[in-house]
Formats: C-alpha cells, sequence, structure tokens
C-alpha cells in the first residue's frame, strides 16, 4: 500500500502496555472501563487507545471501528477495498466494543451517556439506537449468537471500594443473554462466579459453544476456554496461559480472542519465548500454531476476515500505546501494514459519509 493510499485507511487500536495485556479491564477488543466514577473526562476529551476497538463486516468488505468523534468516541465504518470512511454515531455519549450482526444489518455496541455502559443495537445503515440493558447496568463487549437472534454480554454485578480511596471499581463479571424480542429489555443471567471475581471474560461469537479468554477461580493468568452448552458448568479449559502450564512456551494469554465463522478455529493474542504474537488453536484444542513471528513488537486484538485465510490485528512497535492495524495471510504468512495509528484518532479527517441523525 503506498502513503497515499495508507492516508485514507483507518480502523481502531487499543492500548499495548504489557500491564493492559494481563490486565483484561483494559486490553485489546475486550476494552471496558470499570471505574464507578460517573462523571468520567471532559466535553473535550480526547479518546484513548484502550477505548477504541473493531469488528469485520461478515461478508469481509469492511470494518465497523470505534474512533474519535467530535467530542467522544463514535463509530465508523471503514470499506477494505477502497478505504473509504463512513460515520456511523455521532453523539456526545461513548461508543465502543462493536459486534456486527452475522447478516451485516445490525451492530451491537457499548454506550449510553458518560459514567454508564449499556448495550446498544442499531442498523448500520442508519436509525435509532435500542438500549437492550436497562438504565444503571454496568455492560460490555456484546457478541452476537451465530443465527442474529440474541445477544451475549457481560455484567458488572458489584460495586467494589478502592483500597487506595480512588473510584470503586465493577467486579464479579457474569454472562446475561437478551433475545432482542420486541418491547422493554429482558436480559436474563446465564452464568454465576464461573470467572474470577476481578476479571472480565472476552467471548468469541455464540451458536451451540461459546468460547472465551477468560481468569478463572485460582488462576493466575487467562485461559481460553469452552462454554457448551450448559451455562452452569465450570468452562472447559482449551490452553492455560500459566508459566509452565503447557508445552507451547506460552506463559501470557491476551484477552482478546475471536473465533471463525464455522466454530473451529480461535485466533488470540499470547506472550512465548520473550515475544507477543498471534496464535490459532482449533476448538477442540488441537494444532496450535504461530502465525505472526514478531520479536519486540506489542500485538494484539486477532479478527478473523470473513470469506478468506486472512486475520487483522494490531502492531505497536513502538510500544508507546499507538498501534497500526496489520493483515496476515494463514497460508503464505505474509503481513502487511493497512492502516497506522495517528489516522484513527483522526477519523472525521477522512471520512466521505456520515450515516447519523442530528447531534442532541
Amino acid at each position: 500500500m503506498n502513503s497515499s493510499s495508507a492516508q485514507k485507511s483507518s480502523a481502531m487500536g487499543v492500548s499495548f502496555a504489557v500491564a493492559m495485556f494481563v490486565c483484561a479491564s483494559l486490553l485489546g477488543g475486550c476494552a471496558l472501563n470499570t471505574s464507578g466514577n460517573a462523571d468520567e473526562g471532559s466535553e473535550d476529551r480526547v479518546i484513548s487507545s484502550f477505548e477504541v476497538s473493531f469488528d469485520v463486516l461478515p461478508d469481509g468488505s469492511g470494518i465497523v471501528f470505534a474512533g474519535q468523534g467530535s467530542e467522544s468516541a463514535d463509530l465508523f465504518l471503514m470499506h477494505l477495498d477502497t478505504q473509504k470512511i463512513e460515520q456511523l454515531t455521532d453523539t456526545r455519549d461513548d461508543e465502543i466494543s462493536p459486534a456486527c450482526s452475522p447478516d451485516g444489518r445490525m451492530v451491537a455496541y457499548t454506550g449510553g451517556p458518560r459514567g454508564e455502559s449499556q448495550i446498544a443495537v442499531r442498523e448500520i445503515s442508519g436509525g435509532t439506537p435500542r438500549y437492550v440493558t436497562p438504565a444503571g447496568w454496568r455492560c460490555g463487549l456484546p457478541a452476537w449468537q451465530n443465527d442474529g437472534k440474541a445477544l451475549l454480554f457481560i455484567r458488572g454485578m458489584k460495586l467494589q471500594p478502592d483500597a487506595q480511596g480512588g473510584y470503586p471499581s465493577w467486579v464479579d463479571w457474569d454472562y446475561w443473554k437478551d433475545s432482542l424480542q420486541a418491547g422493554e429489555a429482558s436480559p436474563s443471567r446465564l452464568t454465576t462466579g464461573l470467572f474470577a471475581a476481578a476479571g472480565q471474560p472476552c467471548p468469541g461469537r455464540a451458536a451451540d459453544e461459546v468460547f472465551v479468554a477468560c481468569d478463572l477461580p485460582g488462576s493466575t493468568g487467562a485461559s481460553v476456554c469452552r462454554i457448551a452448552p450448559d451455562w452452569r458448568k465450570a468452562p472447559d479449559v482449551i490452553l492455560r496461559g500459566e508459566k509452565g502450564s503447557n508445552s507451547l512456551g506460552i506463559s501470557i494469554i491476551g484477552y482478546d480472542l475471536d473465533v471463525s465463522v464455522d466454530g473451529s478455529v480461535l485466533a488470540f493474542a499470547a506472550y512465548a519465548d520473550l515475544a507477543w504474537n498471534i496464535w490459532t488453536i482449533r476448538g477442540d484444542g488441537s494444532r496450535a500454531e504461530q502465525v505472526t513471528h514478531r520479536l519486540r513488537d506489542l500485538i494484539s486484538n486477532p479478527r478473523f476476515v470473513p470469506g478468506t485465510r486472512k486475520l487483522l490485528y494490531l502492531v505497536d512497535p513502538k510500544r508507546d500505546e499507538h498501534p497500526d492495524l496489520w493483515e496476515v495471510d494463514l497460508d503464505t504468512g505474509f503481513e502487511r501494514r493497512l492502516a497506522p495509528w495517528d489516522l484513527f484518532e483522526r477519523p472525521m479527517e477522512y471520512r466521505t459519509t456520515k450515516r447519523t441523525k442530528p447531534r442532541k
């Protein structure tokens, strides 16, 4: 990609400090502010790198991502073939963690007035968002069932005081589900106490099986797990991300997991041999493979491109929390950069269309 084409590209970014790789509340596509502070930031604040996130359209044609809007985090669409950008939302609220529906018509995301995190759904082509969680809930990380008839999300169940006198944090995260029926939101609780109190489980898409990167009670690091299909049972561990717990040399697993459309392959970031890289593994725990071979870069947030044998992911070469968007071909191992981070902070300068209603 030449420099002029690259300057038309955009996507998203996340925080890449190693501490954030081992902190589920901050890393990757699993970004979610757990603070109980109801008045976070000013009207002219700048989006931080861990607040932005992206998902790939099911036809592989584009990316819906969270980027810096005029006053807060808004949602944008980038077409991968033309690198054109459309603005999808324009509000004073933050909209992050987008998840595209299996038919490509809808996007679910975390949003709401500052200090709240609700789950909303809206058409990508425009329209009014519908909140599927009650006001006052602290929710995040929506994931669609493969049939598009329901959404999974996590909810913090308890506000824990800070021992140092700072803002309290939401803990005891559990999975909930909303069947997207017309009328008032009616989410139901799926899990109770399956995960470590302070850890946020990060989901893959759901059908009869759900895969998560999560902290388990008593563990010292994240694991890749399967919950299928009985939510009341403890997760089946596919791969533990604890030093000495696997034969791959992986000592840390990032809280950013993606699942192929057919559910057969998982992609995740992991730390092994003193380097962060993207790995894949079969849903049954077989055929673990390292697909990138970086030595010093921080790397995260893999996303399968449907209909291809490619993954998108983020690379922070300077370790300054300014990652670039990259692509790897799973057959050839060829990697290329698609977009630089400095454009992710200024998507409005490169937008060509605005699918939004007037600001309220």
